[in-house]
């Protein structure tokens, strides 16, 4: 705040004096610092230093702003804001301001970092003292796990999925509904569009073209365009409101090879391997060349996969029952397994990996993965589970019904074929056959076993002809 006194200069006015002084004498110099002649307009202002006064300078008077900031644009927009009040330049806005300072003075800059007006989807970056011109915040990614995704219409979408620090496999469950998608996923500039179909296995682009879609849905669906096509989509970058956000549009071609078809209404399994802190983000794309589209979406943030012992690659299922546990390999569950510890095995159509990261699918070729189990492994994924030869044991069993209530009905009066423990009827998990051969398991249905326990169970198996459920009946 300036302070009203009565001093002396040496010139007809304060603009062309040469010193202000305390004495109408003029023999005494006032001291060092800011004078202002009130009758002359209060502008400018002129510094008095070593008793001499320097040149008229415009006065720069701030008001307060309140403001938030981060240190980037992204994590200011995107990730959090701190509160704090500054100054700007009189008569202007945040936007239109030529400074920001801590003090009312505008003397001292602020310190560089990014602000913005809280609620505002702009900001302005202050660096080496100097505040950069107003830019629209970035599109901000939307945290790995359940992702929500809003329906939309024929276009090309892309969603950027922050991931944090974490070493391990982004496991991506698609799921298309009916009407064709295309996917695929973008981490560190490599792009990813190979899945697993939980009832189909394995399924890729044959286009060759290595940044192509992989088109999972209903392939004989008219709305499917003759490849290959090439189309100006418009573009979605984002998720806000609960509606995707358009931001201009973007040319897409279709090449012969990438609609594949199957995976409708279930979701099938993407393997991205993350073996490195940074980059903490991954793109999802995916491609909607129908009038509409909906399909849902999960991201399992980077973490390593559940791991089983093995034998080593085998050219035969002969060969792989005579191994030894030698090895550690790795296994991605499908969606139904994703949160079940009890699933400690690979089973059909799953992903498997030599490293925890999914990085390096195993070879071609047949496995040992139990005392009793073999799997065969064709492009990384499961294609079969076979049993060793005079490994199953006998169990006492109904024939096959189709509800719980009718087994627990049934009568005992056949004999098949278990990977379990011996003299007990099949565990949740174990398989289940016809015949001691191993060569065929038992349908997907409900059965009744109680000649070796002597209890009332029903046992549920599933169309892989494992045991799901082993219960009491009523």
């Amino acid at each position: 705040m300036a302070t009203d006194n009565t001093f002396y200069i040496d010139g007809t006015t304060f603009a062309n004096a040469t010193a202000v002084y305390t004495n109408e004498a003029l023999t005494i110099k006032a001291a060092d610092g800011f004078y202002q002649a009130p009758i002359e307009g209060v502008a400018t202002f002129r510094e008095q230093s070593g008793g001499v006064l320097l040149a008229a300078a415009s006065c720069t008077c701030a008001v307060s702003q309140a403001l938030d900031f981060n240190s980037t644009p992204t994590n200011l927009c995107c990730v959090s804001q701190t509160g704090v009040t500054y100054f700007i330049d009189q008569g202007t806005t945040f936007d239109t301001t030529t400074g920001l300072y801590t003090d009312a003075t505008g003397q001292t800059p602020a310190p560089d970092n990014t602000y913005q007006v809280n609620g505002t989807t702009t900001f302005r970056e202050q660096s080496g003292g100097t505040l950069a011109a107003t830019a629209t915040c970035p599109t901000c990614p939307v945290a790995c796990g359940a992702i929500t995704i809003p329906s939309g219409g024929k276009g090309s979408y892309s969603l950027n999925v922050t991931l944090g620090t974490d070493l391990g496999a982004i496991v991506v469950y698609f799921n298309p509904q009916s009407i064709p998608d295309g996917v695929r996923g973008v981490y560190d500039s490599v792009s990813y569009n190979a899945l697993s179909i939980p009832n189909a296995g394995y399924v890729k682009s044959t286009s060759g073209v290595s940044n192509a879609y992989t088109v999972l849905g209903n392939a004989s669906d008219g709305c499917l365009p003759s490849t290959p096509n090439t189309t100006v989509y418009n573009y979605y970058d984002s998720i806000s409101g609960g509606s995707w956000v358009q931001n201009g549009t973007e040319s897409v071609t279709l090449n012969t090879g990438d609609v594949q078809g199957g995976g409708i209404s279930v979701f099938s399994t993407m393997v991205i391997p993350k073996p490195n802190a940074n980059p903490q983000t991954m793109d999802l794309k995916a491609l909607g060349p129908c009038n509409s589209t909906a399909w849902s979406l999960e991201v399992v943030c980077p973490t390593a996969l559940p791991s089983f012992s093995s034998g080593s690659t085998r050219s035969s299922q002969l060969q792989a029952c005579a191994d030894t546990f030698l090895n550690t390999f790795y296994f991605a569950k499908q969606y139904t397994d994703r949160n079940d510890a009890t699933v400690v095995l690979p089973k059909i159509n799953n992903w498997v990996f030599s490293d925890s990261t999914g990085a390096t699918v195993l070879s071609n070729g047949f496995y040992k993965i139990s005392t009793t189990q073999t799997i065969e492994v064709v492009n990384g994924v499961v294609t079969a589970i076979t049993v060793c030869l005079g490994t199953l044991n006998v169990f006492d069993s109904s024939t096959t019904a189709t509800t719980s209530s009718n087994a627990c009905s049934d009568s005992v009066n056949t004999q098949y074929y278990h990977d379990g423990t011996p003299g007990a009827i099949p565990a949740v998990n174990n398989f289940v056959y016809t015949s001691t051969a191993g060569t065929t398991k038992l349908p997907a249905g409900f059965y009744r076993s109680d000649g070796n326990v002597g209890g009332n169970v029903k046992y549920e198996v599933d169309s892989n002809g494992q045991v799901q459920t082993v219960t009491l009946c009523p």
